[in-house]
C-alpha cells in the first residue's frame, strides 16, 4: 500500500536530529526542521549552498578520505565540528548515508546530524541540559502540524523524502515503534530493538503493552480505546519521561513522544523513545556527591567544635592523674576505674573527630600496582591474633594467578581493614569470616563474607551516621566507599538477617 505523504512529513520532523541531503556536489538539495532549528538557516537559505562552506565544517580527516570510504561502504560515521548562522560552534554525531539512484550509480548523500556539544560537558551541565531539552522538545512537538503543512511543496519532493525517511527510520539512535488503534506493534527499528531486546520479527503483531512496566501495561488498551472514543489527548503531542521494560525484564527510564499518524485506517500512532538510563545514574550521582559533600562540611565542623574541648579534657585528665598519683595513700579502685573510664571515652570521642576530619577533607592518592594477595596477607596477619581471642577464624581464597591492581595500598588496606572489623563485630559469639578474590573482564571482584548476625532489610549499610553497633558511629563504611569510589571502583552488599552478609568491592582491571 502507498504511504500517503502526510505521515512522511510527519515522521521526518518529528526526529531529534537535524537531517540534510546533500547532491555529489555537496550542494544541499533538502533541508529539515531539525536543522533549521539546530543551525538557523531556514530552508530556503540552505538550499543550494555548498554544505561544509556554509557549516565552516572542521573534519576529523580529510574529506577526500571520508567520502572514499563512503563510496566504498555506503555510509560514514564521525564527529564533525560545524558553525551556526550566529557564529556559535556545536559538535556533531555526523552519520552520512550514500544514496543510489535507480541504476545504483550514486546521486548524493543523505546527512544525520546529532549535536552532542552539551553532551561533552554532561556533567557540568547536567540540569541546565535537560531543562533546555525538554523545552526544545515541547516546543517542536507543540509546532508540528503548521510546520507540516508548511514544508510540503511539491509531490516530487515527498516523493525523495520517502526513499530519505526510510533510511533515517532504520539508522537513527533513538527506537522508533509505530503501532495500530489496536495497541499491536507494527513497526519496530534497529534502535528499538538494540534498546528492548526484541528482535522486529519477535514483537510485531503483539502488544506494544509487553514494552511497558506496571500500571501503564495494564492500563494502556483503555489509554487507546479512550482517546479512540473521545480524541481527547494525554501522552498525544508531549514528551515524558516513563518507565520501560526490557525483553529480559530489567525496567529502564525513557522520554517518550507520541504522535498519531494518519497511515491509514488502521495504522495510528507512533513514538519516539530515548533511553535516558545513563543520564538518569548521572543524575542519581550527582545527587548524592551533593548529599556527601553537605555531610562533609557538617562533620568538618563538628569536628573543629569537638577538638578544643577534647585536647582540655584530656590534659585535665592527665593532671588528675598526676595529683592522684602523689597522693599518700593510693586512691581507692572505684575512683581509678571511674578516671579510667573517662579516658577510654574521651580516646574514643579523639577518634570519633578524627573520622570526622577524614569524611570531610581531600584526601591525596598514591597510585601504584600492587599484588592483592600480599596485601591480603597483611591485613590477615594484622586482626589473627585479635580475632583468635574473639574465636574468628579468617580464611582466604585467591587464584594461583592473583590480579594486579593500580591502587593506593594504603587506603585499600584501609578499607579492607574496616570490612574485617565489621565482620568480626558482627559475629559475638565467633565464627568465621571468608576473603575472596575473583577475576572477570569487567573487573577485580573483593568479597568478605562472614557468617554474622546480618544487615537487618529495612536499613542501608552505607548511610552516613546509622550503625546497628552500640558503640558504631556509622562513618565506617561511608569512608570504606569514598576510598572505593576514589579508585573507579563499586562496592555493595547483600545480606540475609540470621544468614551473614558478603561485601563486595569491585576494581577497575590493570
Amino acid at each position: 500500500m502507498k504511504i500517503e505523504p502526510k505521515k512522511d512529513v510527519d515522521l521526518l520532523n518529528l526526529t531529534h536530529d537535524s537531517i540534510l541531503a546533500r547532491d555529489l556536489d555537496d550542494r544541499i538539495v533538502s533541508w529539515n526542521h531539525g536543522a533549521e532549528e539546530a543551525y538557523g538557516w531556514t530552508e530556503k537559505e540552505a538550499l543550494g549552498k555548498v554544505a561544509d562552506e556554509l557549516f565552516q565544517t572542521q573534519f576529523p580527516k580529510p574529506l577526500h578520505d571520508i567520502k572514499a570510504e563512503l563510496l566504498l561502504s555506503g555510509r560514514w560515521e564521525g564527529e564533525l565540528v560545524h558553525r551556526t548562522r550566529d557564529g556559535a560552534r556545536i559538535v556533531v554525531a555526523s552519520r552520512w548515508v550514500l544514496k543510489k539512484d535507480q541504476e545504483g550509480n550514486p546521486d548524493g548523500i543523505l546527512e544525520i546530524n546529532r549535536d552532542i556539544t552539551e553532551r561533552k560537558r554532561a556533567e557540568e551541565e547536567l540540569v541546565k541540559t535537560q531543562q533546555e531539552l525538554e523545552k526544545r522538545v515541547e516546543q517542536r512537538t507543540a509546532s508540528l502540524a503548521a510546520e507540516v503543512t508548511q514544508r510540503i511543496q511539491s509531490e516530487e519532493i515527498l516523493q525523495r523524502r520517502e526513499s530519505w525517511l526510510r533510511s533515517l527510520i532504520f539508522t537513527t539512535q533513538d527506537a522508533v515503534v509505530s503501532i495500530d488503534r489496536w495497541g499491536c506493534v507494527v513497526l519496530f527499528n534497529a534502535a528499538a530493538e538494540r534498546i528492548f531486546g526484541y528482535t522486529a520479527e519477535e514483537i510485531v503483531g503483539h502488544k506494544v503493552n509487553e514494552l511497558m512496566a506496571e500500571p501503564y501495561a495494564s492500563e494502556h488498551d483503555e489509554y487507546i480505546a479512550r482517546y479512540e472514543r473521545t480524541s481527547e489527548a494525554h501522552a498525544i503531542g508531549s514528551v515524558r519521561t516513563v518507565t520501560a521494560k526490557r525483553k529480559n525484564g530489567e525496567l529502564f527510564p525513557i522520554e517518550l513522544s507520541v504522535t498519531e499518524i494518519e497511515v491509514d485506517k488502521d495504522v495510528h500512532y507512533a513514538a519516539f523513545i530515548r533511553d535516558i538510563s545513563e543520564k538518569a545514574k548521572l543524575q542519581e550521582q550527582l545527587v548524592e556527591r551533593e548529599r556527601l559533600a553537605t555531610i562533609g562540611t557538617t562533620a568538618a565542623k563538628i569536628g573543629h567544635e569537638l577538638a578544643n574541648p577534647l585536647n582540655g579534657m584530656s590534659l585535665t585528665i592527665q593532671l588528675l592523674e598526676q595529683r592522684l598519683s602523689r597522693q599518700p595513700n593510693p586512691p581507692d579502685s572505684q575512683v581509678t576505674a571511674t578516671v579510667q573510664r573517662l579516658k577510654n571515652e574521651i580516646s574514643r570521642l579523639n577518634q570519633l573527630a578524627g573520622q570526622f576530619r577524614t569524611i570531610s577533607r581531600r584526601e591525596r592518592y598514591n597510585f601504584q600496582p600492587t599484588e592483592l594477595a600480599g596485601l591480603i596477607d597483611d591485613v590477615i596477619k594484622i586482626q589473627t591474633p585479635h580475632f583468635a581471642q574473639l574465636n574468628v577464624q579468617i580464611e582466604q581464597c585467591i587464584s594461583t594467578d592473583p590480579p594486579m591492581v593500580t591502587v593506593d595500598r594504603d587506603k585499600i588496606k584501609q578499607a579492607l581493614l574496616n570490612l574485617v572489623k565489621n565482620a568480626a563485630e558482627a559475629m559475638p559469639g565467633g565464627g568465621k569470616i571468608n576473603i575472596e578474590v575473583s577475576t572477570t573482564h569487567e573487573g577485580v571482584f573483593i568479597d568478605i563474607t562472614d557468617t554474622g548476625t546480618g544487615i537487618p532489610l529495612d536499613i542501608d549499610a552505607f548511610e552516613p551516621f546509622l550503625t546497628t553497633k552500640k558503640e558504631g558511629t556509622g562513618i565506617g563504611l561511608v569512608i570504606v566507599r569514598q576510598v572505593v569510589v576514589a579508585h573507579g571502583g563499586k562496592i555493595s552488599y547483600r545480606s540475609r538477617p540470621g544468614e551473614g552478609t558478603t561485601f563486595r568491592i569491585e576494581l577497575p582491571k590493570k
